[in-house]
């Protein structure tokens, strides 16, 4: 297509009707000469990519294509004026002439054709660098993910065990309904450990038997309160989430006959939830193992979702938990 552009944009004979028989002559020797010069241009342009393939040698191939631009056309244009003097289509007195002129065109042309090519080149690097980078970045957030994940079920295993052994001895039939209320709940944490999001339903089924070894282990000195009326059917939440920020409450406070600990599981809006407790902070807590407030906004933030909103009083610390509205109410593994 170039070579059929290049005689009538740059050559006056093409408009005039004398040289009509000449001007398909150097119509024909123009295909020829702008397919040898595609080419070599090509064959440079790969060889420049296999040597210098990173977007970081892009100075270099650009350098080393126009220098081989030089090269080439000093070389092949001389040769091919020299030619067409030599078959009479122009005389030997303009060769001169014919030579500069045909090597200046040649220059702009291949240089604009190199510059065509690596432009391509160069877009087609930067987008499979991007997908890279998106994809390790995905690889980065998944591994910490699975390692929040992780956190939750030795916690949670070491918890469950200390509560059945203050239970046996009192009540060994109550430690029956223990165990098996604690089979269901890591049944549970075994079935959604590889879930980003599960829905809300099933986690309040879970609870449900997590507050029963709560209740079996503090008595009256823990009290729930839980009246989630109005929430939708398609709400996804945190696997272990609620379990966690109940565990967080129990950690910090005191729980005692004459200061009973009371937790509020309560809808906030058609969103979120709102958990609270009233505050009586110990004097001394155990040594962080963020597997608390720490671990639950680590994952909203990988999975996307606003962090926890974490307010406190005198008398009482409220969190409000995000949920996602989903259309189908089927598990949903990120």
């Amino acid at each position: 297509m170039v070579s059929l552009v290049i005689p009538f944009l740059f050559f006056d004979e093409f408009t005039d009707p004398t040289f009509v028989d000449l001007s398909f002559r150097k119509l024909a020797r123009s295909g020829i000469y702008t397919t040898l010069y595609w080419f070599i241009v090509r064959s440079i342009c790969i060889h420049l990519r296999i040597k210098y393939p990173s977007e970081e040698d892009i100075h270099k191939r650009l350098s080393l294509s126009l220098l081989s631009t030089v090269v080439v056309v000093s070389f092949l244009c001389p040769c091919i004026e020299a030619a067409e003097c030599y078959s009479h289509i122009h005389g030997w007195d303009s060769w001169l002439l014919a030579t500069i002129r045909s090597m200046l065109i040649s220059f702009i042309l291949i240089s604009v054709c190199m510059g065509i090519y690596e432009s391509i080149y160069y877009l087609t690097l930067w987008k499979k660098s991007k997908l890279e980078t998106e994809q390790l970045k995905k690889n980065q957030l998944a591994s910490q993910l699975q390692t929040l994940r992780n956190q939750v079920n030795p916690h949670f295993l070491f918890n469950s065990l200390n509560t059945l052994s203050a239970v046996i001895p009192d009540d060994p039939d109550l430690a029956v309904d223990f165990v098996e209320n604690l089979s269901r709940v890591y049944r549970y944490i075994l079935e959604v450990k590889d879930n980003d999001l599960i829905p809300l339903r099933d986690e309040l089924v879970c609870i449900d038997s997590y507050l029963f070894l709560l209740h079996t282990r503090f008595g009256k000195k823990f009290i729930t309160e839980v009246d989630l009326e109005g929430l939708s059917d398609n709400l996804m939440i945190l696997p272990m989430s609620l379990q966690l920020l109940i565990e967080n409450a129990l950690k910090h406070n005191v729980v005692s006959k004459a200061k009973p600990l009371t937790i509020s599981v309560t809808a906030a809006g058609d969103s979120s939830l709102l958990i609270e407790n009233n505050f009586q902070p110990k004097l001394e807590t155990a040594p962080s193992t963020n597997v608390g407030l720490e671990n639950i906004n680590s994952r909203l933030e990988i999975l996307g979702l606003p962090p926890l909103e974490v307010s406190q009083t005198d008398s009482y610390f409220r969190v409000k938990l995000p949920l996602l509205k989903v259309q189908h109410h089927a598990n949903i593994d990120h």
